[in-house]
């Protein structure tokens, strides 16, 4: 876990946020930190197209978004360029009786 400055220096708005973080070198994590919300904006760093693992919707760098986070949803986001199919497309065994 790094703050995104580390990934992403150039881009002077990555310097002033503490509230988001780069799991490993393509993933974004936007936590949510208030009870009772249902909405959250993230900062998605410029260079870079992003894409929400939650909604598989595309994002161009460089803007906040807002995005929808009910109690089981934790925003993340993948480098477009380095999408992460088996993060993306992975299956939960069934459980067995």
């Amino acid at each position: 876990m790094r703050p995104l400055f580390y990934d992403f220096a150039k881009d002077g708005q990555t310097w002033d946020i503490s509230d988001e973080y780069m799991f490993g070198p393509d993933v974004l994590v936007a936590p949510i930190l208030h009870a009772g919300r249902t909405k959250r904006d993230v900062y998605l760093p410029a260079g870079e197209d992003w894409i929400d693992i939650n909604t598989k919707q595309t994002y161009q760098g460089g803007q906040t978004v807002t995005v929808d986070c009910p109690i089981d949803t934790l925003p993340l986001f993948t480098r477009a360029s380095h999408p992460l199919d088996s993060l993306l497309n992975f299956t939960v065994p069934a459980e067995k009786d």
